[in-house]
């Protein structure tokens, strides 16, 4: 490969470095790493895999810090990453030859950016500069820097693709976080506006750090600024602010407006995908929409499938389509788009139902309450109608567009005057249902697949059971966007069942209130998005919950199960040590272990104490009860990962546990924990120093898709 040298710049970064930088060793690469004022171990952790650890005196300048680093690299090649980017493929044969083609041009690996907002929807994908000889290039802007030739600061240059390509999660994390970030940048970028009033790069920078925040006010009036000045359309950014101008008229309710600006400019952005994808949504997004438009936008991205920014929408414009002849009541062709745009791997056609089987469905009634979900309500309601099912839904006082929405899909509409009372308005919408048989679901709960045939036989076999569906829960977690499957009871006969407790409602017997009964595996998958929201908008949610719990923890102060819900609220937001306290006051009341709610408390109690470094009180707690939850796999796994979290760690008593998950892979919630143990069990025999073994168990877990155990891969080959 031709000698490349690696600069990254960072300050307090030690939640990324790591992941960063191990990715890159090994591979013939000279690392550099310039610190701009750390405070936290990022530069101990930097100092691991880098040939050379600098310190650079922040003066308020990116690029100042940037062409520091490439001073320091005795390469004339530099690849330039961010520490929260990840290297996940590279080519290093074919990096060499489009170098060797390309020798004065500026190579633009692929970037795969995660946001909050796209937990169930993947990555989004975008070509950037990063690659190119110091000797021809530098960095110029104080904030949100550019490569640009030394001789004349031009942006205009040849630009190649790079076979590298890198994971982006700087884009994840609190609403908190974002707004510090935010905050930050704009005030260099205020400071850069009065220097250069009339540069409409740094509105338009503006406008995306308020973009971030979900600011779209805000964002929408500096790009308007930013529109209202000379555009060069030269500059690979005029077409992403083109784009994200239309989604912010779009959000503020500007449509009319956005259409009347790009109207007569048009034919400058129209050679971009990504533009034409966001008329088209405009278009969508007017009053009343115009779907024959839209539809000529979408066939244009198809003509040219890849967007300047090098991501390929072609599987979007499918699903537009599909959109589109839906709106205009052509269903055959809607069903035949929505399966060519799933067929390229684009997640929100693969997540519609196929069209009406030939085998009828049961008689089901669907039963829904909700509140203010106009986020929602039409992609919970559309694969329900498009299956002929009953559809009950229950609005306990919506101040939003829910129900207009809602009716589109179903004239069972009722009003329900909210009580604080989750059951009371869960059995108004039963008693609304003309189907004995009701299927409970939520409108953040978009249903994904159904087998007809197969969920008459279950019904048959378990006339007076409780059916459990398969929810893919999407959420956040330290790795990136991650979906957790679990399994929730949801199906019965509304003459034997209904629910109890007003918050976190539980299906329950009639005539005794029991929770024993017998479940079974219903054929039904969803995906949830409840847990994908924004920090600030999962701890309301805690917050107005909790309101209710503390409600039934003051009438019923000796029953562990609210307890416990108070815990899954504080968990939900990373209050550990909130949740720690209330999973312990339900840990020290009697516990039923015939509730499935109590496994799932053994393993979240575990992993917060682990959380706060009270591993050794999880153990003394639990060893006495071991027995009572050793047949639960994930309690096993939890146990695993609490001996080896122990100071010092106990890998043999670590495997033990693991051996335990693989002699029993499925768990009462239906995950598969077999590749959880299978890593762990790499992990200890790592730490035992035995790395053959550890190679051969994380290999075993990475073929199950376990992502930790393919980047132990990539780390230790």
């Amino acid at each position: 490969m031709i000698p490349i040298s690696v600069c990254i710049i960072g300050k307090n970064e030690e939640k990324h470095i790591e992941k960063c930088l191990a990715p890159l060793s090994g591979r013939g690469f000279e690392i550099i790493y310039t610190d701009t004022g750390s405070c936290d171990r990022t530069k101990e952790l930097a100092a691991k895999y880098a040939d050379a650890v600098y310190d650079f005196e922040w003066i308020d300048d990116f690029s100042a810090a940037r062409n520091f680093s490439l001073e320091k690299a005795s390469r004339d090649y530099v690849l330039i990453l961010d520490c929260d980017e990840y290297l996940t493929d590279l080519d290093a044969e074919a990096l060499s030859a489009a170098i060797e083609a390309h020798p004065q041009g500026v190579g633009q690996l692929l970037r795969n950016s995660y946001t909050d907002g796209q937990m169930g929807e993947g990555a989004s994908a975008e070509r950037i500069d990063r690659l190119f000889d110091k000797r021809r290039y530098h960095y110029i802007y104080t904030i949100h820097e550019q490569v640009a030739d030394k001789r004349t600061d031009s942006t205009d240059y040849e630009r190649y693709p790079i076979p590298v390509t890198v994971d982006h999660v700087g884009y994840l994390g609190s609403a908190e976080e974002k707004r510090r970030k935010a905050e930050r940048n704009n005030e260099l970028l205020f400071k850069e506006i009065e220097r250069h009033p009339t540069d409409p790069y740094f509105y338009f920078q503006a406008g995306q750090s308020f973009n971030l925040i979900d600011d779209y006010e805000n964002a929408y009036q500096y790009y308007k600024k930013a529109f209202a000045l000379p555009l060069n359309p030269v500059n690979l950014w005029v077409y992403v602010m083109a784009n994200n101008f239309i989604t912010a008229c779009i959000q503020t309710d500007r449509e009319e407006e956005a259409l009347a600006l790009y109207t007569p400019v048009y034919d400058i952005y129209a050679k971009d995908a990504a533009f034409l994808c966001a008329m088209a949504s405009l278009y969508l997004n007017l009053s009343p929409p115009q779907p024959m438009k839209a539809m000529m936008e979408f066939v244009k991205v198809l003509q040219a499938p890849l967007s300047l920014s090098g991501e390929d929408l072609s599987g979007a414009a499918l699903y537009g389509m599909g959109y589109c002849n839906e709106l205009l009541g052509n269903l055959p062709a809607a069903q035949d788009f929505y399966e060519k745009a799933a067929a390229r791997n684009y997640p929100p056609a693969s997540q519609i139902p196929a069209a009406a089987p030939d085998t009828p469905m049961p008689p089901i009634s669907v039963c829904i309450i909700g509140k203010n979900e106009e986020k929602n309500i039409e992609h919970c309601l559309a694969p329900l109608a498009k299956l002929g099912l009953e559809i009950i839904y229950v609005d306990t006082g919506s101040t939003d567009r829910t129900k207009e929405l809602a009716a589109k899909y179903t004239d069972r509409l009722y009003d329900f005057e909210w009580i604080s009372d989750f059951s009371a308005a869960r059995n108004f919408s039963i008693s609304k249902a003309s189907h004995n048989y009701v299927l409970a679901i939520d409108c953040d709960e978009f249903l994904t697949q159904i087998d007809p045939a197969a969920l008459a036989r279950a019904i048959d076999e378990h006339p007076r059971g409780v059916g459990t569906i398969q929810l893919d829960n999407y959420c956040e977690s330290e790795n990136g966007p991650t979906c957790i499957p679990n399994r929730l009871e949801r199906l019965f006969h509304k003459r034997y069942y209904h629910y109890e407790n007003p918050i976190h409602e539980q299906i329950c017997e009639i005539k005794t209130g029991s929770t024993y009964y017998e479940r079974y595996d219903a054929p039904i998958v969803a995906d949830h998005v409840g847990y994908a929201g924004t920090a600030e908008e999962r701890r309301q949610k805690t917050a107005r919950n909790n309101e209710l719990l503390f409600q039934e923890i003051a009438k019923h102060p000796d029953d562990p199960y609210n307890y416990f819900q108070v815990a899954q609220s504080y968990n939900f937001t990373s209050d550990y040590e909130n949740a720690y306290l209330y999973y312990k006051k339900a840990f020290d009341l009697g516990l039923d272990t015939a509730n499935p709610w109590v496994y799932v408390m053994a393993n979240n109690f575990i992993n917060v104490c682990v959380q706060l470094g009270r591993g050794e009180e999880a153990l003394s707690l639990y060893l006495p009860v071991y027995h009572d939850y050793a047949d639960n796999p994930a309690f096993l796994c939890s146990m695993g990962s609490l001996y080896l979290d122990l100071e010092p760690p106990q890998p043999l008593k670590a495997v033990m546990e693991f051996v335990k998950v693989l002699q029993a892979p499925v768990s009462p919630d239906g995950i598969d924990y077999s590749p959880i143990a299978l890593y762990g069990m790499g992990y200890s025999n790592e730490l035992l120093g035995k790395a053959d073994a550890a190679i051969d168990f994380y290999r075993k877990s990475a073929e199950k898709g376990y992502p930790l155990a393919q980047q132990k891969l990539a780390e230790l080959q």
